[in-house]
């Protein structure tokens, strides 16, 4: 018996001795309240009782590094580290869609370029819409961003695209511990640029971007490292710094976006 229980029942028998019998019904009434009320408290005790609280037992992952095979972006497609970045992540989790296939495929924003008498941009795309300029690199080049990417891989993966952009490092970690490449968008040298430009789209929206924008395939991390598969040397799990590489990445919008099969 609780504590609470043992003391609501001394008061109850103190009350029996000295209520007068003919209020003994009045009293029986009384006591059956205070019983349910004992019964009803010790129960919401027991309810929030430390045994019974909630446990986070999630475990965090320090390391840990997917096995997918390289790709290199060149020659063919001078312009295409998200493209090659894109087919590696849809080798691995093995659709059947080539390289060729997704190219296709991706979205294009065909605005025209338009470069002013001091040789600056003035009007392009918007990589946010689909592909801004030529991919193979015959004529001036720039990217694609995830939502461009997203669609198409909607278009072929209905059920399993994860959009990870604008969320936090750890969550792209969380998805590769659990063996999902994630592709992102990064600079070249995978550390912040200080090289930036800016133009106007068609509708009027200015673009600020920079040509040492670059996307890799992430397929590992520990403490200090990230391995990414880099589409412009086709190197497979090449061992990047990772803070470095975390500033390049938020500076990029971080961005990322994988499948879940």
């Amino acid at each position: 018996m609780t504590i609470a229980r043992s003391l609501c029942m001394g008061f109850l028998y103190i009350g029996l001795m000295l209520y007068p019998e003919d209020n003994h019904h009045e009293l029986s009434t009384t006591i059956d309240a205070l019983k349910s009320t004992v019964i009803e408290t010790t129960d919401e005790l027991s309810y929030v009782s430390e045994e019974d609280a909630p446990r986070n037992e999630e475990q965090i992952v320090e390391e840990h590094l997917i096995d997918v095979e390289g790709l290199s972006q060149l020659p063919e497609y001078y312009n295409g580290c998200e493209i090659t970045s894109l087919a590696m992540l849809i080798d691995y989790v093995k659709l059947p869609y080539t390289r060729e296939d997704l190219v296709n495929m991706l979205p294009l924003d065909e605005t025209p370029l338009i470069v002013g008498e001091s040789q600056d941009i003035e009007q392009w795309g918007d990589p946010n819409h689909g592909f801004v300029g030529d991919i193979m690199g015959n004529q001036m080049g720039y990217g694609v961003y995830n939502k461009p990417i997203e669609e198409l891989l909607h278009q072929i993966d209905a059920e399993g695209v994860l959009n990870l952009t604008g969320g936090e490092f750890a969550a792209v970690e969380k998805q590769i511990a659990q063996e999902r490449p994630v592709m992102v968008w990064t600079t070249s040298n995978f550390e912040p640029s200080e090289s930036w430009t800016e133009w106007h789209s068609q509708d009027g929206s200015t673009i600020e971007a920079t040509f040492d924008e670059h996307a890799v395939l992430m397929v590992g991390y520990d403490q200090d490292y990230v391995y990414v598969n880099n589409p412009l040397n086709g190197e497979k799990a090449e061992k990047v710094a990772k803070q470095p590489f975390i500033e390049s990445w938020e500076q990029l919008g971080k961005q990322a976006i994988t499948i879940s099969k």
